[in-house]
């Protein structure tokens, strides 16, 4: 079994694989999971500090110029996403750092920081369709009655 997966990813992958190597070892062989990989990307591990350093982030590779970086830390500033973060605000926390990345990809013209060549943003559709097929399903042994869903309601705590 290979995980991957990115943004917040960097702590469910991390936890999942974790979860595994522990339970498997009480589990019937027919019923362990066999854990080939794990890849994390763009992962977000601690937000409160990648959030609090975006503007820094993103001046330092070039992205943004000195005037840019001044206007994004007021912003991280105004919006507060950190102290929103701490206080367990994950909704206005969350859309706090989507407002300063939405100014970001306004200054610089790219659809994400994390890879300079995209100009739009990446097409989830096809891995929607992908994970929606029984076969699919059936091998990562989902219950029929969950939905996959990109980033529902019930990824950000109320």
């Amino acid at each position: 079994m290979y995980f991957a997966g990115e943004s917040y990813a960097g702590k469910n992958v991390s936890a999942t694989r974790y979860y595994i190597l522990k339970k498997n070892p009480s589990l019937p062989a027919s019923k362990r999971l066999n854990l080939a990989r794990f890849a994390i990307g763009n992962e977000l591990t601690d937000p409160v500090i990648q959030v609090a350093t975006q503007a820094m982030n993103e001046y330092y590779s070039g992205l943004i110029y000195e005037r840019q970086k001044s206007e994004l830390e007021k912003a991280q500033s105004q919006w507060d996403a950190v102290k929103l973060t701490k206080t367990g605000n994950w909704r206005a926390a969350t859309n706090a750092k989507i407002r300063v990345l939405d100014m970001l990809q306004s200054m610089t013209g790219l659809a994400t920081s994390n890879d300079i060549s995209k100009k739009v943003p990446y097409s989830t559709e096809l891995l929607s369709k992908f994970l929606q097929k029984k076969e699919v399903r059936r091998a990562l042994r989902v219950k029929e009655s969950m939905i996959h869903k990109l980033c529902s309601d019930g990824c950000i705590a109320q």
